[in-house]
């Protein structure tokens, strides 16, 4: 498909990213996004216990 705007001149072969730059960026995005949810996911973790550990303070004070 991009072969027919390149031969139409209406693209240059060389703007148009190869798949494998393609798939590079997609990983990336991945890895970025399931980075941010385990750190989002870790401090919920955090947040939850320092409530629990307020709460058993109250409790026995």
């Amino acid at each position: 498909m991009n072969s027919l705007h390149v031969e139409a001149g209406e693209l240059e072969e060389e703007n148009i990213p190869k798949v494998n730059t393609i798939q590079n960026w997609i990983n990336t995005y991945a890895y970025v996004l399931k980075e941010r949810a385990t750190d989002r996911d870790l401090a919920n973790e955090c947040e939850n216990q320092n409530k629990i550990n307020a709460a058993k303070k109250k409790l026995y004070a």
